[in-house]
């Protein structure tokens, strides 16, 4: 009798378990959470200038000019694609706040899942999924797939494009580095000069390789930078062509002014200090933040224990991914919180790293996950005394 309920429970274990329960769990309660009252609330003030500017393309049928008050309106630092992506949702489910942020939502989740598919090769999937978890859990993730923003966007497309450049030089498969030149060209598209961030990313990590030689020699690579070139290039010639000097100085020369901080101190501004982006993930990337540390610590540990300094290292490119673009927007006068927003994506692989080492039962590790993974939907659907009332027994057990 004993023996059958102990084979009852493992048989029900082994189910939560298995890897089609586990993706059948984050399409269905990730979907939830990225796509669940997604137009609810009203559009921000800053949204809802990114809506009208939609809306007048498609009721001008001008997709070259950014109209704002029937006004060209090019003193922003935000990518034409924005606009595009808005007004091929608007133009299909009408101009409301479910379809400017479904774009954002759609990309985003995309994300969530590709991740799941591409570490699950990479290592299992129960790595896959927690990795996974981590990411869709991550509160600036999660706010920017539900936001008519583009730094959500900019995160997917930057992600893409720092992978499929990996998998170009370790699988030695051309077809990836065009893949690399597409995604790029959409962060630029997305995110103007700030997309270019991922080149630094993918050129540390090609001169850290012994046959750095072979990649950089690749014509393949350049090729793929040349098609990012003609993908970004047309839409800038158009308004050079229609707006000149108008155009050069307001739209090209926003992102200089935010960068050295030229533009003031904007809603999005937090400040000069080394340790600003400390700050910011000290205070938003909770509780993941801890596991994070771990993961950088004993990753750097195991390239150097197994010598893969100068090798091909999925390690090596993840703390290269998620540490460098962390530094070099140290060094801008302007900081803006939402320059690190792409790196919420490796850092979530960093910390499935350390929570790895930090609990040794990786049965565990999922079952809890998929609690509060539950527990997370449950406790938005709360009104705001039921949520205190939740915090207080939580804080005395």
């Amino acid at each position: 009798m004993n023996r059958t309920i102990v084979n009852f429970f493992r048989r029900r274990r082994d189910i939560f378990l298995s890897r089609n329960f586990l993706l059948a769990f984050l399409v269905l309660i990730g979907g939830y959470i990225v796509f669940n009252n997604l137009g609810a609330n009203p559009l921000s003030t800053d949204s809802y200038i990114y809506s009208n500017i939609s809306q007048s393309m498609i009721r001008n049928h001008d997709f070259v000019t950014m109209t704002f008050v029937d006004k060209p309106f090019f003193g922003d630092s935000k990518g034409i694609l924005l606009y595009w992506l808005s007004a091929i949702s608007g133009e299909i489910l009408g101009f409301n706040s479910f379809s400017m942020r479904l774009p954002a939502a759609i990309l985003c989740f995309s994300c969530i899942l590709f991740m799941f598919f591409i570490l699950e090769k990479q290592y299992n999937y129960i790595f896959a999924f927690v990795s996974s978890g981590v990411l869709l859990l991550t509160q600036q993730f999660l706010y920017h797939a539900r936001s008519l923003l583009p730094d959500g966007i900019f995160a997917v497309f930057f992600a893409f494009s720092a992978a499929s450049f990996y998998f170009a030089v370790s699988k030695n498969k051309s077809a990836y580095y065009y893949l690399f030149g597409l995604f790029l060209a959409l962060s630029v598209l997305i995110r103007q000069s700030l997309g270019l961030m991922v080149l630094p990313v993918v050129f540390c990590y090609a001169l850290s390789l012994k046959e750095r030689k072979k990649v950089f020699t690749d014509k393949h690579l350049y090729f793929s930078c040349l098609l990012a070139t003609f993908l970004i290039l047309p839409w800038y010639v158009a308004a050079y062509k229609m707006y000149g000097e108008v155009f050069l100085k307001e739209y090209l020369a926003t992102p200089y002014k935010i960068l050295t901080g030229a533009s003031g101190t904007g809603s999005t501004f937090v400040g000069s200090q080394w340790h600003t982006y400390v700050n910011i993930l000290a205070a938003n990337y909770e509780p993941w933040l801890i596991f994070a540390m771990i993961g950088i610590f004993f990753s750097a540990k195991k390239i150097l224990k197994e010598k893969l300094l100068f090798g091909v290292s999925f390690e090596k490119f993840t703390l290269i991914w998620a540490l460098l673009p962390l530094l070099l927007v140290h060094f801008l006068k302007g900081h803006q919180y939402y320059f690190i927003v792409p790196i919420y994506i490796p850092l979530a692989i960093l910390s499935t790293f350390g929570i790895y080492k930090f609990f040794k039962n990786k049965n565990a590790v999922v079952i809890t996950f998929i609690f509060i993974i539950l527990l997370f939907v449950y406790y938005a659907h709360l009104n705001y005394y039921q949520k205190l009332l939740m915090l207080a027994i939580i804080s005395i057990l």
